[in-house]
């Protein structure tokens, strides 16, 4: 058994932090957060739905913290990765079919780069885990 290093735990922990809090504010709290953000479309379940899976994402991140097994946690990273992406292309397109007002422009925009962010972070963390 390959235990996570030091460096993907770190990754694990802004992973898990970022998707409790996307998952909060979208499960417990989305007409709060809609009207924060702006929003040009809100369906509350639709909503709801996105919060739950980005609380599942963390959740799933905390076992893999508490398992520390490597091989067995790699092919959650790759999932997490590849669902980060998707969730990105959707937000870029996104902007081809939405009027968005300023507010949502920023907040959409910030979204954007925090998710490349993760990505990055996480590819890159793979990439040494792999090495290891």
């Amino acid at each position: 058994m390959a235990e996570l290093s030091k460096f993907m735990k770190i990754v694990l922990f802004i992973n898990i932090i970022a998707a409790f809090i996307y998952g909060i504010l979208y499960l417990f709290v989305p007409d709060l957060f809609a009207g924060l953000i702006d929003s040009p479309a809100y369906d509350p379940h639709f909503w709801r739905l996105w919060g739950g899976t980005c609380l599942s994402l963390g959740i799933i991140g905390i076992l893999g913290f508490v398992r520390n097994d490597w091989p067995q946690f790699k092919v959650i990273m790759e999932f997490a990765i590849l669902w980060l992406l998707i969730a990105n292309i959707l937000n870029l397109a996104s902007f081809v079919y939405l009027t968005r007002s300023p507010t949502n422009m920023v907040s959409e925009v910030i979204d954007i780069i925090v998710i490349f962010f993760i990505i990055g972070l996480d590819i890159y963390a793979v990439l040494q885990e792999n090495k290891r």
